[in-house]
Parts: C-alpha cells; structure tokens; sequence
C-alpha cells in the first residue's frame, strides 16, 4: 500500500538521523494496526531528540502523505510531564513507540502512563460546586436568548459542548479529545448520548433549551442539582 510505503521511508529518514532518541505514533494511528493508515487524514508522531530547542511541530508532506511531526528534546519532555499537560499525557500514554535509539526517554513515558492509568484525581467539594454553579449559568445564558434563534441556537450548542466535557471531569475521568467526545459518551453513558443527540437534531429553539435544561438535570443531579448562588469564598479562576 502506497501510505505503507511512504511512512516507512519517513520513519526511515527520522531514523537516519543519530540525534533522534525515539519516534512513537499517537493520536488515531497509535490505535490501530499499520494496515489500516490508508484511513487516516495524516499520521502523527512523537519524536524525541537531541538539540531541539523548546517543542516544535511541522506538518511534512511525504509522497503524496502527510506527517504531523511533534519534536522535543529530553529537558523539555521533563517539563512537559512534570506540567501534568491533560493532552499530551493522554497523547504519551497511548503512543506506541515504533523506533528507540537508546533508552533516554524512557522514564518520561513511563511516568505519562503512570499518571494517565492514575487518572486525573477526584474533585474537592469546592470544584464540584463550581462546576455546578457554571453550568447553571451557562444554560441561564442560553435561556434568556430563547427569542433570539441564531444566538440561542449557537449558545446552546456551546453549553452542550461544555457539558459534555464537565460531565468527564466530575466522574473523575480525563477529558477526551473534542472529535472523539460523542464517541466516548456513547459507550459509557447511553442516556447522556441519546440527550445531546436530540439537542444536536432539535430544529425548534424552545424544544432545543428544554433539552439542554435536561442535560443539565441528568449531569448534575449526582452532585446535588443546579447551583445558582455563590456563598462568600475562594473562587476558581
């Protein structure tokens, strides 16, 4: 297969050069078997090497293919870990190293999968108020623009898309990329799924807020329900 071809030759080149440490798939190609890349958009990968100031990034175009390449030497793979970055810890802890000079970085992915299996830690009660109180305010935005259609609409899309990614975050769990939310909603909550669903299909404003507005009871009802009021105290910033 062409893709096959023209990923090996560019792996091949990062290997031909002595400062490349490793070279690892993440993102949608670190889950799937080299047989299936002809299904891709691109492939992505993860290079650690020598020299490399800071992190940088190039999208390549290879044979007709295209490769996004993610570049960092071992100082600011430290920091990167150590930042307890939510997206590259979950990138580093499903890669899959295809290519190892030495075992230099070894430690810094060990310690992403180690944070990643750990999971992102439970929330104080101070955070889940929060997170209540936000998304009471966000549907009472959407709310009052119920006269409004193109804003109401737009607004309460965004408060779905916000919902969806706080509903991870209060059931202790890392918040998945934006492409593959749906996804992930519909295998572990079908109910949440088959309400954001009618959201998203609603055509009517009214019968879209009232979805919206039962979202927000199903996500929040755990936690106590809607939060509507802040008590003098520290608040998130």
């Amino acid at each position: 297969m062409e893709i096959l071809n023209a990923y090996h030759d560019f792996l091949n080149e990062l290997q031909s050069d002595e400062n490349v440490i490793t070279v690892s798939l993440v993102g949608s190609a670190s889950d799937i078997e080299e047989k299936y890349f002809y299904k891709l958009a691109d492939i992505d990968l993860f290079v650690v090497k020598k020299g490399v100031e800071n992190f940088v990034r190039e999208v390549v175009p290879h044979e007709g293919f295209n490769f996004d390449v993610s570049y960092i030497d071992i100082p600011c793979f430290e920091k990167l870990i150590k930042k307890d970055n939510h997206h590259w810890i979950r990138l580093l802890a499903k890669s899959k190293k295809v290519y190892k000079r030495n075992n230099e970085a070894d430690d810094h992915f060990n310690k992403a999968r180690e944070i990643f299996f750990d999971g992102p830690g439970k929330l104080s009660d101070e955070d889940v108020n929060y997170y209540r109180f936000l998304l009471s305010n966000r549907y009472d935005d959407v709310l009052k623009r119920g006269d409004r259609e193109v804003e109401g609409d737009f607004m309460a899309n965004i408060f779905v898309h916000e919902v969806i990614k706080i509903y991870f975050k209060l059931n202790n769990s890392w918040v998945p990329r934006d492409k593959k939310l749906l996804k992930i909603i519909f295998e572990v909550d079908i109910i949440l799924y088959e309400l954001i669903k009618a959201s998203l299909k609603e055509q009517d404003l009214n019968q879209k807020i009232k979805i919206c507005h039962d979202i927000l009871v199903y996500v929040l009802r755990p936690y106590g329900g809607k939060l509507n009021t802040w008590d003098k105290s520290e608040f998130p910033i």
